[in-house]
């Protein structure tokens, strides 16, 4: 596969775009999602240290426990009394 050579700008960039779509994703348990969060491992592993820190922000992220109202519909919201 060919090789991106991205500045640490636009990496960090493109790891904190991943880790938006990985948690606002309505099924985090799904392949598709668990193959995304595989990404910033292999390029941490990859790059060394130039992309560690970022990509273990993004996996930290990435294994936090998601709301439990994202993907709920807002008629669930009057019913938990929050306003």
């Amino acid at each position: 596969m060919p090789q991106i050579d991205l500045t640490d700008e636009h990496a960090a960039a493109l790891l904190r775009e991943l880790d938006r779509i990985i948690q606002n994703d309505r099924y985090p348990l799904s392949p598709r999602v668990l193959t995304l969060k595989e990404i910033p491992r292999d390029a941490a592993a990859k790059t060394g240290t130039r992309a560690t820190a970022a990509a273990e922000e993004v996996r930290v992220a990435a294994d936090r426990p998601a709301s439990p109202l994202v993907g709920k519909s807002d008629a669930l919201v009057p019913a938990l009394g929050v306003s």
